[in-house]
């Protein structure tokens, strides 16, 4: 994937992106990932939604499971740097992120996208069988195409054609066509509040008032 995400992606378009970091780019360049205080992360939990609160407290749940980290893993390694993980190792600038989200919402002509994956990507997503509820972290969640579409939760955008990728930190990028816009916010300080985090949405809600 990471190769792939190379040749067809990124080079092409000039992207400081990867995943699965090489070895021609220094440590310097890469910042490091300042984790969650857990006693201060748990003076914070009233800051999450209350159904991610839910499965927070629950030590068996899957949300928990996935989040602890492995033994010996280290987000600050250059071991783990390495590892091509599209679901949470892509490493680069947010600038890089919000440009291939200005192409996408633009048409992705630069990639040759057809029309076609542009209307699934913008469509809205049809609704599962079950329903919204994402089962790990008990809140509902859209996603469309593999991204986050808004909803009454995470309305992240101001139409439903917008879509998007919420990262663990708080970073967020999103692409909303019908504005034609690209939008990155990266924080390498992981924060208390899952979604909308204040330090990224007050700096999105800015940019929607400026244009």
């Amino acid at each position: 994937m990471g190769q792939y995400f190379q040749e067809e992606i990124a080079k092409p378009l000039k992207l400081d992106f990867h995943i699965g970091l090489p070895e021609e780019i220094p440590d310097e360049r890469i910042a490091k990932i300042t984790m969650l205080n857990p006693l201060k992360a748990l003076f914070n939990i009233n800051k999450l939604p209350a159904g991610m609160r839910k499965v927070i407290l629950n030590v068996n749940s899957p949300f928990m499971k996935s989040v602890t980290l492995i033994k010996g893993y280290d987000p600050n390694d250059r071991a783990t740097w390495r590892v091509e993980q599209p679901s949470g190792n892509g490493i680069g600038t947010a600038r890089s992120a919000g440009c291939l989200y200005s192409i996408l919402a633009r048409g992705g002509k630069e990639l040759k996208l057809k029309v076609a994956t542009m209307k699934h990507l913008t469509a809205l997503p049809q609704i599962p069988m079950e329903g919204y509820l994402n089962q790990v972290i008990n809140i509902e969640i859209r996603y469309g195409m593999g991204f986050m579409k808004p909803d009454q939760l995470f309305a992240f955008a101001d139409n439903t054609k917008a879509f998007s990728f919420l990262e663990a930190t708080g970073s967020f990028a999103f692409g909303d066509p019908k504005h034609q816009i690209g939008y990155a916010y990266f924080t390498n300080k992981k924060g208390y509040y899952g979604i909308n985090d204040p330090r990224e949405k007050s700096l999105r809600e800015a940019m929607y008032r400026c244009i």
